[in-house]
């Protein structure tokens, strides 16, 4: 189970999934109990079997939000992360570890690497097809290789913002205006379809 799959089933935003079970973490063991709603303390436990569901929730759930949208709020939680090479939780991520962990919430495992991921997921597309959602890839090790990846969460235009974990500042949103990132952008990948 995941947090993406819990939120669905019982329309809760993650957010509130997250607040009231504040020692979550991304991939659930066998047996966990998440507490699903506020209030008298309902719960659900991962081998389904539901003690009681909520009632009338009406709060943002993944069904009111595209994946895309989704996804870039899952990534935008980590903003502030320190960088950790290798690192692939909330005590510090690499620039793919960040996209891996994010993806895993829609229950869609990425390559590791982000050279991997540029050629094995999703497809390219032109930069002026871009939308949020998708993985952006940059060199910044200076022999022309991509070794970076983002993914896009907002489009001004020609400027693309995109969330990813920089080696100086940990997990923050950049713009390819910005004169480091222009001159090393490579390509874009779609992987998420009908992400609208």
């Amino acid at each position: 189970e995941t947090l993406y799959r819990l939120s669905k089933k019982y329309k809760v935003s993650v957010k509130d999934l997250e607040e009231m079970n504040p020692e979550i973490i991304a991939n659930l063991p066998i047996g966990y109990e998440v507490v699903i709603k506020k209030g008298d303390v309902e719960l659900a436990k991962h081998q389904n079997e539901i003690v009681s569901g909520p009632k009338d929730i009406e709060e943002l759930s993944p069904e009111n939000m595209s994946k895309a949208e989704f996804l870039i709020a899952v990534a935008s939680q980590h903003i502030g992360t320190r960088y950790r090479g290798g690192g692939t939780t909330s005590a510090g991520f690499d620039c793919s570890g960040l996209m891996f962990s994010t993806f895993k919430h829609i229950d869609m495992t990425l390559p590791r690497s982000s050279s991997s991921m540029a050629v094995g997921a999703g497809y390219k597309i032109d930069r002026s097809q871009a939308q949020k959602g998708d993985l952006i890839f940059f060199t910044t090790n200076g022999r022309g290789s991509i070794n970076h990846v983002g993914m896009i969460t907002e489009i001004n235009g020609d400027e693309i913002k995109f969330i990813h974990s920089s080696v100086q500042a940990g997990v923050i949103i950049s713009s390819t205006e910005e004169p480091y990132y222009k001159k090393r952008f490579i390509q874009i990948n779609r992987v998420l379809e009908n992400n609208r």
